[in-house]
């Protein structure tokens, strides 16, 4: 894991860590944030587990070479567990040359590991819309 890119040791510093290493567009500092245990649910509902099924889920992500922007809602903690709202969108032209723009309100939740960091255990990045709205 590249040592130059911060963990989260407090609830209130994931959302930052979260965005500066998503934004890195490199699928194993991406991963810094996500705990081996972690679910990541796509557009279609589709639950992908682990760290190798999720590091494929970023990779589609990353390929458009667009930096996500992300906007903070809430962040509700309790103990060593929070749920985390944020918007998030790209928009632009991809490296393959189409136009993108994506958005959605990601309902997360984050747990602080026996290591004190903080990380994914769900990333549910089109967590506020209807499955068949998509």
């Amino acid at each position: 894991m590249p040592s130059n890119y911060p963990l989260a040791r407090t609830a209130e510093e994931f959302y930052p860590v979260m965005k500066v290493r998503l934004n890195s567009l490199d699928v194993e500092t991406a991963l810094g944030v996500f705990d081996s245990a972690c679910i990541m649910i796509d557009a279609a509902g589709a639950i992908h587990r682990g760290l190798e099924a999720i590091g494929g889920e970023l990779e589609k992500y990353f390929s458009l070479g667009l930096q996500m922007d992300m906007a903070k809602r809430h962040l509700f903690t309790t103990g060593d567990t929070a749920l985390l709202i944020c918007d998030w969108s790209y928009d632009g032209i991809a490296r393959d040359g189409t136009t993108v723009n994506m958005k959605g309100t990601a309902s997360d939740v984050i747990r602080r590991g026996d290591d004190g960091i903080w990380r994914y255990i769900i990333d549910n990045p089109f967590g506020t819309q209807r499955r068949d709205a998509l």
